[in-house]
C-alpha cells in the first residue's frame, strides 16, 4: 500500500508542479488530457474507475 501511496503522491505533485510553473508550455497547449490520463492510471492502481461523464 505504501508503494501505491508514494506513486500517487509523486505523480500528482510532479504533474501539478510542472503545469503550475509552465514547464509544459513549450510541449503541450492543454494539460487537461495529461491530468485525465494520470488520474485514470492512478485510479487503476487502486482498482477503481471514474464514473461515466467524470472526465
Amino acid at each position: 500500500m505504501a508503494f501505491v501511496m508514494i506513486t500517487c503522491r509523486r505523480q500528482i505533485h510532479g504533474l501539478t508542479c510542472r503545469a503550475v510553473y509552465g514547464h509544459f508550455a513549450t510541449v503541450v497547449d492543454d494539460c487537461v488530457p495529461l491530468f485525465n490520463r494520470m488520474l485514470d492510471e492512478l485510479l487503476g492502481l487502486l482498482g477503481l474507475r471514474r464514473a461515466p461523464g467524470q472526465g
